[in-house]
Protein backbone atom coordinates (compact mmCIF):
# COMPACT_ATOMS: atom_id res chain seq x y z
CA UNK A 1 0.00 0.00 0.00
CA UNK A 2 2.78 2.37 0.73
CA UNK A 3 4.06 2.33 -2.81
CA UNK A 4 1.16 3.42 -4.32
CA UNK A 5 0.64 6.07 -1.55
CA UNK A 6 3.98 7.47 -2.62
CA UNK A 7 3.30 7.30 -6.35
CA UNK A 8 0.21 9.03 -5.39
CA UNK A 9 2.10 11.67 -3.56
CA UNK A 10 3.83 12.66 -7.11
CA UNK A 11 2.48 15.41 -9.44
CA UNK A 12 3.63 13.90 -12.39
CA UNK A 13 2.05 10.76 -11.81
CA UNK A 14 -1.05 12.15 -10.88
CA UNK A 15 -1.32 14.14 -13.86
CA UNK A 16 -0.36 10.57 -16.15
CA UNK A 17 -3.42 8.95 -13.99
CA UNK A 18 -5.77 12.00 -14.95
CA UNK A 19 -4.72 11.63 -18.87
CA UNK A 20 -4.80 8.22 -19.17
CA UNK A 21 -8.76 7.81 -17.39
CA UNK A 22 -9.47 10.44 -20.27
CA UNK A 23 -7.66 8.49 -23.24
CA UNK A 24 -8.23 5.12 -21.80
CA UNK A 25 -4.37 3.94 -23.18
CA UNK A 26 -1.35 5.60 -24.94
CA UNK A 27 2.16 4.67 -25.45
CA UNK A 28 4.66 6.49 -23.25
CA UNK A 29 5.57 9.34 -26.70
CA UNK A 30 2.16 10.16 -26.41
CA UNK A 31 2.12 10.69 -22.83
CA UNK A 32 5.02 12.94 -23.29
CA UNK A 33 3.15 15.23 -25.69
CA UNK A 34 1.28 16.29 -22.03
CA UNK A 35 4.77 17.36 -20.27
CA UNK A 36 7.79 18.96 -21.13
CA UNK A 37 9.36 15.44 -20.22
CA UNK A 38 12.11 13.64 -22.14
CA UNK A 39 10.64 10.17 -23.11
CA UNK A 40 13.04 8.14 -21.17
CA UNK A 41 12.20 9.91 -18.03
CA UNK A 42 8.33 9.27 -18.92
CA UNK A 43 9.15 5.75 -19.62
CA UNK A 44 10.52 5.39 -16.39
CA UNK A 45 7.82 6.73 -14.10
CA UNK A 46 5.33 4.38 -16.02
CA UNK A 47 7.31 1.45 -15.42
CA UNK A 48 7.53 2.30 -11.82
CA UNK A 49 4.19 2.78 -11.83
CA UNK A 50 3.31 -0.59 -13.95
CA UNK A 51 6.09 -2.37 -11.01
CA UNK A 52 3.72 -0.81 -8.56
CA UNK A 53 0.35 -2.26 -9.89
CA UNK A 54 -1.19 1.21 -10.71
CA UNK A 55 -0.86 1.05 -14.43
CA UNK A 56 -1.09 -2.17 -16.91
CA UNK A 57 0.32 -2.52 -20.10
CA UNK A 58 -0.25 -4.24 -23.42
CA UNK A 59 1.44 -4.45 -26.58
CA UNK A 60 0.27 -3.25 -29.84
CA UNK A 61 3.15 -4.39 -32.55
CA UNK A 62 6.08 -3.10 -31.26
CA UNK A 63 4.51 -0.18 -29.56
CA UNK A 64 3.90 -0.40 -25.39
CA UNK A 65 0.58 0.68 -24.39
CA UNK A 66 -0.03 2.15 -20.68
CA UNK A 67 -3.62 2.42 -19.28
CA UNK A 68 -5.23 2.19 -15.31
CA UNK A 69 -5.22 -0.99 -13.44
CA UNK A 70 -8.93 -0.18 -12.32
CA UNK A 71 -8.67 -3.10 -10.12
CA UNK A 72 -5.56 -2.73 -8.39
CA UNK A 73 -6.58 0.89 -7.43
CA UNK A 74 -9.97 -0.27 -6.59
CA UNK A 75 -8.70 -2.81 -4.17
CA UNK A 76 -6.21 -0.37 -3.31
CA UNK A 77 -9.25 1.98 -2.17
CA UNK A 78 -11.04 -0.55 -0.65
CA UNK A 79 -8.23 -1.51 1.43
CA UNK A 80 -7.41 1.89 2.47
CA UNK A 81 -10.84 2.57 3.90
CA UNK A 82 -10.84 -0.11 6.18
CA UNK A 83 -7.66 0.95 7.46
CA UNK A 84 -7.66 2.85 10.64
CA UNK A 85 -6.13 5.81 8.84
CA UNK A 86 -9.02 5.41 6.24
CA UNK A 87 -11.69 5.36 8.96
CA UNK A 88 -10.43 8.74 10.85
CA UNK A 89 -10.19 10.37 6.51
CA UNK A 90 -14.01 9.51 6.29
CA UNK A 91 -14.56 10.96 10.00
CA UNK A 92 -12.79 14.29 9.18
CA UNK A 93 -14.41 14.68 6.13
CA UNK A 94 -17.81 14.38 7.34
CA UNK A 95 -16.95 16.24 10.21
CA UNK A 96 -15.72 19.38 8.04
CA UNK A 97 -18.50 19.31 5.42
CA UNK A 98 -18.91 22.37 3.75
Amino acid sequence: MNNIFTSLGSEHHIKILGILNEHKELPPFKICLFFNMEQSTMSHHLNLMRRRGILKTRLKGRMRLYSINYDTMRSFFNDFFNTELGQEFVFYKKINKS
